[in-house]
């Protein structure tokens, strides 16, 4: 997202005249993607679907199952990213591998509530940027690009439901509400 804001500042700059090309050429040449520690993500994001486990309702067996099925399907996501496969693939094999670790909590009962788990963990395939893009730019008058980015992020949605149904199948847990 930084290196979208620098190059969204830049051009700003030359459509008001502050910048000529020769300057918005030399400050894009400058700009650098900094990217966190991919274990502090893995071990954030595992956090954040733990935690929404909790104020769902969720006891500490419900946080700790749900804290390593999304910290392991987080690392997976990370992996086939880095491999640079198309993101589709990408969210259904994590959705996949996420929902069958998590189902392991409702098959052997951890916690009191291990539906939870199933249903927190999954919580980071969910598209917020391109979703937030395309209403932006059907906003801001870009009809054309966010109806393309909306069906981005509803084919995405779609590729993780096929993971997660993937998985249920295979496990024989086949609904959130055992």
């Amino acid at each position: 997202m930084r290196v979208v804001t620098q190059v969204q500042r830049i051009c700003i700059m030359m459509e008001k005249g502050i910048l000529d090309y020769h300057l918005a050429q030399k400050k894009l040449n400058q700009i650098s993607p900094e990217r966190y520690n991919r274990w502090l993500v893995v071990v954030m994001i595992g956090l954040s679907c733990a935690a929404f486990s909790r104020l769902a309702g969720g006891d500490w067996s419900v946080f700790g199952m749900t804290f390593l099925a999304s910290a392991i399907g987080m690392t997976i996501r990370q992996e086939i990213g880095h491999r640079h496969f198309n993101p589709l693939l990408n969210f259904s094999v994590t959705a996949f591998v996420t929902t069958l670790i998590s189902a392991q909590a409702v098959i052997y009962s951890i916690g009191a509530q291990p539906q939870l788990v199933m249903a927190s963990s999954v919580l980071m395939l969910v598209p917020g940027f391109p979703l937030i893009n395309a209403v932006a730019d059907m906003i801001k008058g870009y009809v054309n690009m966010g109806v393309a980015r909306f069906v981005f992020a509803s084919l995405l949605t779609l590729a993780t439901c096929l993971g997660i149904i993937g998985a249920m199948s295979l496990t024989d847990v086949l609904g959130w509400a055992q």
